[in-house]
C-alpha cells in the first residue's frame, strides 16, 4: 500500500522552493516540475476510512529528496530521488495500531520537457509521469510499466492552503491507477511543484475489504 501511496505523489512532481502566495497559469515543465539536485519537501499525513466493518484513521509524513545525476544501466542520466515514509493505521476504537516505515530510491529523467520515473539502475522501459503542455484537457499515459493508468489536467486555476502556505493557481491533475485500485488529485503549484495531493485507495486483495481517503499537505522544503 506504501508503494500505491506514494505513486499518487510522484505521479506530478516535486517542488524546488516553498514560496507562500504564488500566481501563474498554463506552462512549460519547469513551471510545475522544477527538478533539480538538493531539492527537499515534507508532507504531512491525514485521513481516514473503513477496514471491514471497523472506522480507521491514517497520520505520518513523506519526505523526498533529490539527489545527485546517475548514469543508469541504459547510459541515461538521471536524478536519484530517496523518499521516506511514515504512515500510522489506526483501526477501530483503540483495538489496532501500525506504523510503517519505508525507505525508498528511485530515479528521475529528464527529456525534453517530459519526465520520466524509474524504479530502480536496470528498469529499462521506465514510467512517464509529467508531460507538458500543462493545460486544461490534457491527457497522457505511463507506459507499459502502468498499462491502465491515466493523467489528465483538470484545471489550472486551484487554490490551496496548506502549512506552507497559500498557493494560487495551481494545476490540478488527476492520475488514476486502476492496477492498483488508487488514484489521486494533484495540486501543483506554477515553480514550485506539488503542495497538495488528494489520494483515494481501495485494497480487496486480502480477506476483508479496506478503502480510505488521504491527504497529504506540503510542510517545508528545508531540511
Amino acid at each position: 500500500m506504501r508503494r500505491s501511496l506514494w505513486m499518487a505523489i510522484i505521479s506530478t512532481a516535486l517542488l524546488a522552493s516553498a514560496c507562500g502566495d504564488g500566481s501563474g497559469g498554463p506552462g512549460p515543465a519547469e513551471d510545475y516540475f522544477p527538478l533539480a539536485a538538493g531539492n527537499f519537501w515534507e508532507f504531512d499525513l491525514s485521513g481516514s476510512g473503513t477496514f471491514d466493518t471497523l472506522d480507521i484513521t491514517a497520520s505520518g509524513s513523506l519526505s523526498v529528496n533529490v539527489g545527485a545525476q546517475d548514469t543508469l544501466d541504459n547510459g541515461l542520466i538521471a536524478f536519484e530521488v530517496n523518499s521516506e515514509s511514515i504512515i500510522i493505521f489506526e483501526i477501530g476504537e483503540g483495538l489496532y495500531s501500525d506504523t510503517t516505515v519505508e525507505l525508498d530510491t528511485f530515479y528521475w529523467l529528464e527529456n525534453g520537457d517530459q519526465i520520466s520515473q524509474y524504479e530502480a539502475m536496470d528498469d529499462t522501459t521506465g514510467r512517464l509521469i509529467h508531460s507538458p503542455p500543462i493545460e486544461v484537457g490534457r491527457i497522457w499515459y505511463p507506459g507499459p510499466d502502468e498499462p491502465n493508468g491515466s493523467y489528465e489536467v483538470e484545471s489550472v486555476s486551484e487554490s490551496a492552503v496548506v502549512p506552507a502556505g497559500t498557493f494560487e493557481d495551481c494545476a490540478m491533475i488527476f492520475h488514476d491507477n486502476p492496477d492498483s485500485s488508487s488514484s489521486s488529485h494533484d495540486y501543483m503549484a506554477p515553480g514550485v511543484g506539488p503542495v497538495l495531493i488528494l489520494s483515494h485507495l481501495a485494497d480487496s486483495s486480502g480477506a476483508v475489504f479496506m478503502e480510505a481517503d488521504l491527504e497529504y499537505e506540503l510542510i517545508s522544503t528545508s531540511q
